[in-house]
């Protein structure tokens, strides 16, 4: 149950809303919590090897701050750099007390309430991420103190969710479903903008000195003189920022990059394609005083990397939003005077928000032959996991929403087939949303054994990619009949795969719209081969994915 502003007699909603959001502390995530709970049962962890799992979750970096923040106030250390300077101002025996107190997240990523605080904690990884990058690129000192700062800048942001998460549902339903101005939706429902409970909590927290700036408005370059260098770029006219807006503030201060990198985020979660993310872009580019198009590919670049990197359970990735297609935008449809009603009718209904039991489809006619198909071909010889096969199978067939994301089937795909087939390298390609190249976002495997997972194929010039993607099909690709296929293969590809002999391959779409390819193989150099049966059943295995994916696809109702 949640807590809100009108629970408390105080006219101002702040301080009841500082109040509740203190003395909640975030959880760290279901996984991590596993590790550290495994990895504290050690009395010989080394200090660094526990740094590593910290950095490694977010809320964790955040109880982190806060304690070593604590400590500092009583004289024993200076200003905060890095999650490395909180472990050596904590100490070994404190900190495993810390991390050994810390709640843990219910590993139930259908619910929505995880789903939104664990989204909003990979959108401050995403920012965090090209921060840093643009930390290096420019030569700073410190790129991890940047990645810490531009962390934990949404830090309130995850309080909120895991605290409220029906009223930030509304909020978000109001600002994406009903374009309601920003800070209108969030004052309408929670009685202050966001930013402003925002500032007073880094304040409260003790946020490093830099998130605290890049809240406070005073601090905020002219957005007006942001989009103006930013347009110059975008028409190939780039100039570098100067050193200061019109009212003196530092457009190259460290917390400009931290507002920067976390408009990115909140842009790309929404869709890389938008005229807003254009527009960021833009301003991107004249802060790093670098061409659009090399922005635009390190960008891109960076949010594979935190997708690989962090691939957080139920939740879309950064790498996979400019991937896939978004909705068209959609008018304003409450009017001003019809809002306050509208949330009111919205809060009480606020419970039905949340509860997320998956609804369960009935499998329809097509879906149960190709399941039977499959349980009953006798010439299937399971070399993985059967049961765990035939469970993600059921799972395909009757529960499709369990799937919270595309990525999140996909992911899991490649799992299944990997561990319960026992194929040797399975690899997911998207293609671009708009653009002419494929980008591995999903790998199962032997990281050792090939390049597969970092694999980013050019669609401009033909090869089998590119006449794969022209239609629905599967092929076998190996030295005997198809051998002259090998031909058609890119050289980097080949690179990759480690000149593999033998492989199976699927394009993946949904209705007409092509989304990528679907790879499997045996290995390099492996002592089995493919054969029929396996042929027969990776091609089975895609027909009930791609009716799969429809019901992944088809917006919620």
């Amino acid at each position: 149950m949640t807590v809100g502003p009108v629970e408390e007699e105080s006219d101002d909603p702040l301080l009841p809303w500082l109040r509740v959001l203190d003395s909640s502390p975030l959880p760290i995530l279901a996984h991590t919590g596993k590790v550290l709970i495994s990895t504290l049962q050690d009395e010989n962890v080394a200090l660094s090897q526990l740094t590593k799992l910290i950095v490694q979750d977010p809320a964790a970096c955040l109880h982190v701050l806060r304690k070593a923040n604590w400590l500092s106030h009583r004289g024993k250390h200076s200003d905060i750099i890095s999650i490395s300077h909180c472990v050596s101002v904590i100490g070994f025996e404190e900190l495993k007390g810390l991390l050994s107190s810390l709640p843990i997240l219910k590993d139930q990523y259908e619910l929505s309430s995880v789903i939104n605080y664990t989204r909003s904690i990979m959108r401050s990884l995403h920012a965090a991420t090209q921060a840093r990058h643009w930390a290096m690129l420019r030569s700073q000192a410190n790129p991890e103190h940047v990645f810490l700062t531009a962390l934990l800048y949404g830090a309130p942001l995850w309080a909120l969710w895991q605290t409220a998460p029906a009223e930030m549902k509304i909020v978000e339903h109001l600002i994406l479903n009903e374009k309601v101005p920003v800070q209108e939706a969030e004052k309408s429902v929670l009685g202050l903008s966001v930013a402003s409970l925002a500032q007073n909590l880094a304040c409260l927290w003790g946020l490093p000195t830099v998130v605290q700036e890049a809240y406070d408005p005073s601090n905020q370059p002219m957005i007006s003189l942001l989009l103006h260098y930013g347009k110059k770029a975008r028409a190939g006219q780039l100039e570098a920022l100067p050193a200061f807006d019109e009212e003196g503030v530092a457009l190259n201060s460290p917390a400009a990059q931290v507002l920067l990198a976390n408009w990115l985020a909140v842009e790309a979660d929404v869709d890389w394609y938008s005229r807003q993310m254009q527009r960021c872009l833009g301003v991107i580019a004249a802060y790093l005083n670098l061409p659009l198009e090399q922005v635009w590919k390190q960008v891109r670049a960076e949010a594979c990397n935190i997708s690989r990197a962090f691939p957080l359970p139920g939740i879309i990735t950064p790498g996979e939003r400019f991937l896939l297609s978004r909705d068209a935008p959609k008018r304003r449809k409450i009017k001003p005077s019809q809002l306050a009603g509208q949330v009111q009718d919205l809060l009480s209904k606020k419970d039905i928000l949340l509860q997320d039991g998956p609804m369960h489809f009935s499998a329809d006619q097509a879906l149960q032959v190709v399941v039977e198909s499959i349980e009953h071909n006798n010439n299937i010889q399971f070399i993985g996991d059967q049961a765990f096969y035939k469970s993600f199978l059921d799972r395909m067939r009757l529960k499709p929403d369990s799937f919270a994301t595309l990525h999140e089937l996909l992911e899991s795909a490649t799992e299944a087939l990997q561990l319960g087939l026992g194929f040797a390298r399975v690899a997911v390609l998207l293609k671009e949303r708009e653009g002419n190249l494929l980008h591995a976002i999903c790998y199962a495997g032997d990281p050792d054994q090939s390049t597969l997972d970092e694999l980013v194929i050019d669609l401009e010039t033909t090869n089998l990619f590119t006449k794969l993607l022209l239609k629905s099909t599967a092929l076998w690709v190996g030295q005997g009949e198809n051998a002259s296929l090998f031909k058609l293969l890119p050289n980097n590809f080949k690179q990759a795969s480690g000149e593999v002999d033998s492989f199976f391959v699927r394009s993946i779409f949904n209705q007409k719209k092509p989304l990528g390819v679907l790879y499997v193989d045996a290995g390099q150099g492996h002592e089995r081969s493919l054969c029929e049966s396996q042929y027969k059943n990776f091609r089975l295995f895609c027909k009930l994915m791609a009716q799969c994916i429809r019901k992944v696809e088809e917006p919620s109702l």
